[in-house]
Parts: C-alpha cells; structure tokens; sequence
C-alpha cells in the first residue's frame, strides 16, 4: 500500500503500470518532485490509493517468477 516513485524510461513502467509515481532518473529535480508529491498526498489520497498499491502488487510473487522461469527452461530444453 505504499507509493513508489521509480524511472519512467526502463522496464519499471510495465510493471508500476498506472499506480507508481514515474520520475526521469536523470534530472535530480524531477525525482526530487516525485518524491515530494508522494510525501504531500493527503489521508483521503493515501487511503484511495492503497488498495490499488496492494492489489497491483499481489500479481507479482516469487512463486509466479519460479513458475515462469521453470515453463522457460522447459519451452527451451524442450521438456
């Protein structure tokens, strides 16, 4: 349920979808902003966006990456 401030130009973007905060790694300033609007949300921006934060991040979990990487190794090593 807590925001996340991240880089808008790599891979990240696919996975924060449309609940991260995206920042252009490059500029201190932008990150710097970022960051700031995350820590200035109010209670009532906070608790609507959390459950979005929490469920977003239930399609990602260490099962989900072993289960693909295995499905990988067996389409390559044809098992």
């Amino acid at each position: 349920g807590t925001p996340v401030v991240c880089s808008k130009n790599s891979s990240l973007t696919e996975i924060g979808a449309d609940v991260a905060f995206y920042c252009n790694p490059s500029s201190a300033v932008d990150i710097a902003e970022k960051i700031k609007e995350v820590c200035s949300l109010s209670e009532n921006q906070r608790s609507t966006l959390a459950p979005k934060l929490e469920d977003h991040a239930k399609k990602y979990t260490w099962q989900k990456v072993a289960s693909e990487t295995i499905e990988v190794y067996r389409k390559v090593f044809k098992y």
